[in-house]
């Protein structure tokens, strides 16, 4: 097992998870408390992860490598591959129509880029399409790079945040408010969504189920190790009395601010955490960009070995989200309240009746309770995500 694949498989599924809206953790931890988040946390993560086990053992066993819809039409019916084939496009189309809103967003920040900020839309598109034609070896070197540049940027940040850290005031924040248990389970599950990106890795690693499973676990692990420590630093430093006010009145920019002002590195905390953000959204589309090119190499069933199919693949992959970022940036990112739905069928669900299936041949699932257990869960929390986005509960704000 070559081990910088290995690194770098387990950077693509961490920097898949970690998305720009980790910095906005704080604003839940203030509303709910801090031992409830980490505990939902830390149960979120586990079941993140042991869903992505159970769709990388059906990914073993179906012939690694092989895409969510080439598995459910080996082993399910027409409705299991319509459901598949669905449920992926419109969760990676609105996904990659975010990342690449967001990437816009972030360099018009900056008055030196003014002069590309009419155009930042384009060359982002560019970039990711010459990207994703190259292909998963050069996406994996470059996340390498940015993961690694981002995980610098995360620890400057908390280094000044950390030394001010009132470790007692952070069990005392709280807003008590118990239906946000509810509403917050599915910004906390998007959190490690990184399901459609599995097929290609297991492609890219080869028949090694060992170094697969580690990867998944030390890929689910480390976001959650950073978002935990981003929580502790930050509400750490937060006085009670303001943070009861900004749990009243959340805002990112109040909340960065307040950060700002209590860091001892104050010149360039900002700046660091800016880098951060957009770094997070980079490696978040370049992970969603390289499952969904691999998934529409078999929709249209291109071959993907000549660069000018890869060239018709990519353009498939990046346009439509390209189209409604550039006319329409709020449509899908609209649909991102439902983001947990399709997530749901892609992470559990078919897994789920394709284990059902593969057990009539005979396959055993050493813990199939808990897959079952983790299915139940997964679909209360798309449920949750539904009666926040239709105001059926208040939503995490």
């Amino acid at each position: 097992m070559n081990l910088f694949r290995f690194i770098g498989a387990v950077f693509i599924i961490s920097g898949t998870a970690i998305g720009g809206g980790m910095l906005a953790l704080p604003i839940v931890a203030i509303q709910l408390g801090f031992i409830p988040t980490i505990t939902l946390f830390t149960l979120v993560c586990g079941i993140s992860c042991i869903s992505a086990l159970l769709l990388t053992k059906i990914n073993m066993i179906a012939g690694p490598g092989m895409t969510l819809l080439e598995m459910t039409t080996k082993i399910l019916d027409k409705p299991g591959q319509i459901i598949a084939n669905s449920s992926l496009v419109l969760l990676s189309y609105a996904l990659l129509s975010a990342y690449l809103t967001g990437t816009m967003l972030f360099l018009k920040q900056y008055e030196s880029l003014q002069i590309i900020e009419n155009y930042s839309i384009f060359l982002i598109t560019l970039l990711v399409v010459i990207l994703l034609v190259a292909g998963i070896k050069v996406i994996d070197q470059l996340n390498k790079s940015l993961f690694l540049v981002m995980i610098v940027c995360f620890f400057l940040a908390v280094s000044g945040l950390l030394p001010a850290v009132h470790y007692t005031d952070v069990y005392h924040i709280s807003d008590n408010k118990a239906i946000l248990w509810v509403a917050v389970l599915p910004v906390l599950y998007t959190a490690f969504g990184f399901h459609g990106s599995i097929p290609v890795l297991t492609k890219y690693i080869g028949n090694h189920p060992i170094a697969i499973r580690n990867i998944m676990i030390i890929g689910s692990l480390i976001p959650l190790l950073l978002y935990i420590i981003w929580i502790i630093a930050s509400i750490g430093v937060i006085p009670i009395d303001q943070a009861m006010h900004l749990s009243q009145n959340p805002s990112l920019s109040v909340l960065l601010k307040l950060l700002n002002a209590l860091s001892n590195q104050p010149s360039y905390f900002i700046f660091i955490l800016n880098l951060f953000y957009g770094l997070a959204i980079i490696t978040s589309l370049l992970g969603v960009g390289l499952g969904l090119f691999d998934h529409l190499a078999t929709v249209f069933q291109i071959k993907s070995h000549h660069i000018f199919s890869r060239i018709k693949i990519a353009i498939l992959a990046v346009t439509p989200s390209f189209l409604v970022s550039f006319f329409y940036p709020k449509a899908f990112i609209a649909a991102l309240g439902y983001a947990a739905i399709p997530l749901a069928f892609i992470s559990i669900l078919l897994p789920l009746a394709m284990m059902q299936r593969l057990k009539k041949q005979q396959y055993l699932f050493r813990y199939e309770g808990l897959y079952w257990i983790c299915g139940v869960m997964i679909v209360l929390i798309a449920l949750a995500q539904v009666a926040v986005t239709w105001k059926w509960i208040p939503s995490v704000s």
